[in-house]
């Protein structure tokens, strides 16, 4: 199984990829990891007058290819202002929008399983009935439980380990669980 790891936070310190890479300890054996780092997106605004870029295409069927090619998706961003962070938002709007660019492209997202993954700087949780509506809409199957990281700031050690140990395992079995379900999907 292929999963593509989104993190939606171009910061350097990002609590979102930390979160990630504490999901790929718990991925299953044989698991294929496609790490998409916001650094490899380089997409403007989502634009019609740019959809016949020719250097914007050859970006946008590259980053779709990746989509498409994986069985499962495990996205992990941060909330603004109780919404998706615009990077996030902008990506999911490109990839789903090249089908209607270049008629016979399939749908990167439709049935593709993701598991969402926020991340607060306080309560937190408004971020993933906002993702659960934008993936849906394209196509997108979210897996039933999702994980919020309230107050991330607080939350992480000097070795980048949470500091609950709690929250890190309700993390791994969220992992294991999403793992486990999506294979089911993908083998259906």
């Amino acid at each position: 199984m292929r999963i593509l790891f989104l993190c939606g936070s171009a910061r350097a310190a990002s609590h979102s990829a930390r979160l990630l890479d504490l999901c790929v300890a718990h991925l299953p054996s044989g698991t294929i990891i496609d790490r998409l780092c916001p650094a490899e997106i380089s997409l403007p605004l989502v634009n019609p007058d740019l959809e016949t870029d020719p250097t914007l295409l050859v970006a946008l069927r590259a980053l779709h290819d990746r989509f498409a090619r994986a069985d499962a998706i495990i996205l992990a961003a941060p909330e603004y202002n109780a919404g998706i962070a615009p990077f996030v938002k902008n990506t999911i709007d490109w990839i789903s929008r090249l089908p209607w660019i270049e008629r016979g492209t399939d749908n990167a997202f439709a049935d593709k399983p993701v598991l969402m993954l926020a991340v607060s700087g306080g309560t937190g949780g408004a971020l993933i009935p906002a993702l659960r509506a934008v993936l849906g809409y394209v196509g997108a199957i979210g897996f039933g439980e999702s994980f919020v990281l309230p107050f991330a700031d607080a939350q992480w050690d000097a070795g980048g380990t949470l500091t609950e140990p709690a929250l890190d395992e309700r993390l791994a079995r969220l992992t294991v669980r999403f793992c486990h379900w999506a294979r089911q999907k993908d083998a259906a």
